[in-house]
């Protein structure tokens, strides 16, 4: 399968701890450079290609953030020489406004899209602006209780609430139009790369007086365990671009339930390209194990554990726990690990193949198990025991999550049985 465009595994992704965009825009992270003259190609001979004396290929943020800075100045240079005003606000309006979706990549993944500076342009000479607005949308995440604003943020977050595959979940948001005319202003109300979840509770558009905050419904109905995400644009049509972009973001986890608390899943996920399972970590257990296995012949596919803080707990460099990849600092083991002490809540587990894997399509089986055991007393001290007579000894078992009640009696000396 071929992509036009698409991003890379380790490319940033949303949405913020407030439900913000992260990124607000994509633009081009990768490309062949010229290198000095006396620096060997940077081969990538694993994918099937090598590159000659003086050309690498380059990646990452550092080739991101310049493309954009670059495109910005074009059009700042651009709008100075028309003598067109060009504010930050303006600008943002005309690139967000105008910004392609790139298919089969989530909202919260790309945030508006990939930028298209020829579009911004236009959207600039047709005098692009946009009004400004404050939001308040309802965030529970494992930090929400840390925002400024206990439990609201500038998008809808929903990823520790327990929300479960069909279930329907309604979500105040409020909008505050704070510049623009006094009188009252009709916006239009649309989706924008809607994953399917959502819908509003209410007609498509809404009135926004001047400083009057004014509450819309968003309505979310996941129909699978995942990520489901989706903008919501709130836009006055008498003006150039979109004035306003919401991001709204929910998470069906699966639960790491008993008896055996483990989840299993298999997939192929292709050269490049990353997928993520949800599970969601019960109280009490004393450790996350994850197993990687079902992988093709020198496949280059690893998995990233993600605690609910939506911090890694893994290495996450390009270069670090991958199977059949050679490379000095490649020294974290690629098939299994195990972490103690797991932060209970929504566990974010990336499967992702790397960009120089010999393999197109990666297949591979996930296993992620919730492990714990105590023993209370942890030992006990017989006073006497007799040879060929059983002894009863009593404990209490905890697997981590709850109390089992149990009692070994001894066999003959230097044996047990239950």
């Amino acid at each position: 399968m071929r992509r036009k465009y698409h991003l890379f595994p380790f490319s940033s992704r949303g949405p913020r701890e407030d439900g913000g965009f992260t990124p607000t825009l994509v633009a081009p992270g990768a490309s062949i450079n010229t290198t000095q003259t006396w620096i060997p190609g940077s081969p990538v001979k694993e994918a099937g290609y090598e590159l000659p004396v003086g050309y690498s290929m380059l990646q990452g943020t550092s080739m991101a953030s310049p493309q954009a800075a670059g495109a910005s100045a074009l059009l700042l240079s651009a709008a100075k020489q028309r003598g067109i005003e060009l504010t930050p606000a303006t600008l943002r309006t005309a690139l967000t406004s105008t910004v392609h979706k790139i298919p089969g990549v989530q909202a919260y993944e790309q945030g508006a899209g990939r930028m298209d500076i020829v579009d911004a342009w236009k959207s600039i000479r047709r005098g692009a602006h946009g009004h400004a607005y404050t939001v308040k949308a309802p965030v529970e995440t494992a930090l929400s209780d840390y925002l400024k604003t206990p439990g609201l943020g500038t998008g809808v977050y929903d990823r520790e609430g327990g929300l479960k595959a069909g279930q329907s979940r309604t979500y105040d948001v409020t909008i505050t139009r704070t510049t623009g005319p006094d009188r009252a202003v009709r916006h239009t109300l649309k989706w924008r790369n809607n994953s399917g979840a959502f819908r509003l509770a209410g007609g498509s558009s809404v009135v926004l007086p001047l400083n009057k905050p004014v509450t819309v419904k968003v309505v979310a109905r996941p129909g699978t365990v995942g990520v489901h995400s989706a903008i919501l644009e709130v836009d006055d049509r008498r003006t150039e671009g979109v004035d306003y972009q919401i991001l709204n973001t929910v998470v069906v986890a699966k639960p790491l339930a008993g008896p055996a608390y483990t989840v299993k899943e298999s997939g192929s996920v292709q050269r490049n390209a990353p997928t993520s399972y949800f599970v969601n970590m019960p109280k009490g257990a004393k450790t996350l194990e994850v197993a990687l296995g079902g992988l093709r012949d020198k496949s280059q596919t690893r998995f990233v554990a993600i605690n609910p803080y939506g911090v890694p707990v893994d290495p996450t460099s390009s270069i670090a726990c991958y199977p059949n990849y050679d490379n000095p600092a490649n020294t974290c083991r690629p098939d299994r690990r195990a972490y103690p002490n797991p932060i209970p809540g929504v566990w974010e587990i990336e499967v992702e193949s790397r960009r120089t894997s010999p393999v197109l399509d990666n297949p591979y089986q996930l296993t992620v198990n919730a492990l714990g055991g105590t023993f209370s007393p942890e030992t006990q001290t017989l006073t006497e025991t007799k040879v060929g007579q059983a002894t009863p000894l009593e404990w209490k078992v905890s697997n981590g999550f709850g109390p089992i009640d149990g009692k070994l009696q001894g066999g003959p000396l230097g044996s047990a049985r239950t």
